[in-house]
């Protein structure tokens, strides 16, 4: 059995696998819709960006305390209210797109409220993945999540393109809000363990202040978060720009704007049990800035194409490495990090990654308006071609709990040992034959 789908062998992860599958496929229907009403009624990649920017940034301002709740308390409680509210606002949507009163700004001001309580809903969603799973199964149960989530982007925008095409946007949020329903059912059917126990510091900014000291002081937790931030801030456009390349550049419509979505979900599928086929010896210190450095090179590429045909695969490409880089990162951290800062450490990460997005989308956004939009992707990708190569070159091993051994690679052995990782072969082998004898 491929070893990414090995988690699914636990009912309550199975359960909650399923109900979370149902929802984003809900969600990615909503997210085309509401692209689409903004790029089609407004043709500007500014306010385009500026959607995303208002779906990201409440994580900015709630990561702190969501973390200190996931920690703090009962975590069932806080995903059945994120999930509850998240619901309410999909179908306040729903009924306004209907009533004809769904503009791009009561879109991007939804858009926000929803953020707000998926800002809430993802360090405990992240917290109690440990103990859905046991420890040998916690890379498959990230790796899984990845796919579900993938999945559903697969599916929900090639539904929701047909659906707006052919009903109207207001549709694709109906099964939205009705999409809910799954993921509620299945927290309230799981039981996620106890109450986490509380923190010793008393005040909120000593509890958070203690976990980013740890993830500071620890090397590899401190060059995950940093990897994962630059690189949300450096491909922030490939999505965030999409419905205005699939509007005004290769001129698809909403339906190729969900195939878009589409192949980018179903690289990261392919990408995630490609992850399971690698070497078990395989460092993350070596895939996650490879991974950054390929994936930059199909960014530029798909910077430049106009042919439907290219774009579509340079996606998919795309989302292999994409699911790469989010699924080590995540596994590094959870491996690395104690149970009982685990709350607060994964909000740390999800500042850095989701956090950091609004930004990216935001400066995406100004630069498309001033000097367009494939020239700014030409600009970013470039960029995260060069943040690759310089940590590919200065890797941290750290990040996979291993010792800094502190020899520089020589240039004429850098396939071998920097991309083949022969070192970490050979280790490998030499334990499996002390195991032997």
């Amino acid at each position: 059995m491929n070893r990414n789908v090995r988690a699914l062998a636990n009912r309550s992860y199975l359960l909650v696998w399923i109900g979370s599958l149902l929802s984003n496929v809900g969600n990615w229907m909503e997210n085309v819709g509401q692209g689409w009403v903004v790029a089609s009624q407004t043709h500007s990649p500014f306010l385009v960006e500026l959607l995303s920017f208002a779906n990201f940034i409440p994580v900015i301002f709630l990561a702190m305390l969501a973390g200190i709740m996931a920690d703090r308390f009962n975590r069932k409680y806080v995903l059945l209210g994120a999930q509850v509210a998240m619901c309410l606002f999909a179908t306040t949507l729903a009924i306004l797109a209907h009533l004809g009163k769904a503009t791009p700004k009561v879109v991007i001001a939804i858009t926000f409220l929803e953020g707000a309580a998926w800002a809430i809903n993802a360090p405990s969603w992240q917290a109690v993945i440990p103990h859905l799973v046991p420890r040998k199964d916690l890379e498959s149960a990230i790796a899984l999540n990845s796919i579900q989530y993938n999945l559903a982007r697969l599916v929900g925008p090639a539904i929701a393109g047909i659906v707006v095409s052919a009903y109207g946007f207001a549709y694709a949020f109906d099964l939205n809000a009705v999409s809910f329903v799954a993921v509620i059912l299945a927290i309230v059917s799981v039981n996620f363990g106890n109450k986490p126990p509380k923190s010793e510091e008393v005040g909120t900014r000593a509890q958070f202040k203690h976990a980013a000291h740890w993830v500071w002081k620890h090397k590899g937790a401190r060059r995950v978060v940093i990897s994962l931030a630059l690189f949300a801030f450096l491909s922030a456009p490939l999505q965030g720009l999409m419905p205005f390349f699939a509007s005004d550049i290769l001129n698809i419509g909403a339906k190729g704007l969900g195939n878009l979505l589409a192949c980018l979900g179903a690289g990261a599928i392919t990408g995630a049990f490609l992850l399971g086929n690698l070497p078990v010896y395989y460092p993350r210190h070596h895939l996650i800035p490879l991974s950054m450095t390929v994936l930059g090179v199909f960014e530029l590429l798909y910077s430049q194409s106009t042919s439907i045909l290219l774009s579509y695969s340079v996606i998919y490409v795309t989302g292999i490495f994409w699911l790469w880089i989010l699924v080590s990162c995540n596994t590094a951290m959870q491996l690395l990090v104690p149970d009982a800062i685990r709350g607060r450490t994964m909000s740390i990460l999800l500042l850095a990654n989701v956090g950091v997005l609004p930004f990216g989308h935001i400066a995406a956004g100004f630069m498309a308006k001033y000097i367009s939009p494939q020239l700014t992707m030409i600009i970013t990708s470039g960029l995260l071609i060069l943040v690759g190569l310089v940590t590919l070159f200065n890797r941290i091993p750290e990040i996979d709990g291993y010792e800094a051994k502190g020899h520089p690679v020589k240039f004429h052995r850098f396939f071998s040992e920097v991309i083949m990782a022969s070192s970490h072969r050979a280790e490998a082998l030499a334990l499996d034959r002390t195991k032997e004898k």
